[in-house]
């Protein structure tokens, strides 16, 4: 029967608890939006393609509750910008995952209950497949389930 260490799960239970804080407050990581994208674009332009301390400014003055991106992140929408000449994401081609966020979020919570769950029951509980409810462990959790033999 393969189960979660109880070691790992109080070594990330900070890393979920965080995760539950940023379901509470609709917290995204570092996501902005079509407006603030189009503001920066603009802004950049203005100053002659440059991300200069101003355009840092007015975007903070703009956008208090927006944490200000990287010079980086703005050079990268900027590049976007001026190959597809828009600022919004493209479509993603393939096959959509069907391991949701909900289902992410669903299996912490029932590992948070019950930490010593199987992958079998967690899968049945969630409604994924044992691979599926594995992937949620390991890959978008960081958790890696112990073997009791």
């Amino acid at each position: 029967m393969s189960q979660v260490s109880p070691r790992l799960w109080r070594s990330a239970a900070k890393q979920i608890e965080l995760s539950r804080e940023a379901r509470k407050m609709c917290v995204v990581v570092m996501v902005l939006s079509v407006e603030e994208h189009t503001f920066l674009v603009e802004r950049v332009f203005r100053c002659g393609g440059e991300y200069t301390q101003d355009v840092h400014q007015r975007f903070q003055a703009q956008f208090p509750e927006t944490k200000v991106p990287c010079r980086n992140a703005v050079q990268q929408l900027i590049q976007k910008f001026k190959e597809t000449g828009s600022v919004c994401d493209t479509t993603k081609s393939g096959r959509p995952s069907i391991l949701t966020q909900k289902k992410v979020l669903d299996s912490s919570d029932c590992m948070l209950q019950s930490p010593k769950k199987s992958i079998r029951k967690l899968s049945q509980q969630v409604g994924v497949s044992c691979g599926m409810a594995h992937t949620a462990l390991k890959k978008r959790l960081c958790l890696h389930h112990h073997h009791h033999q």
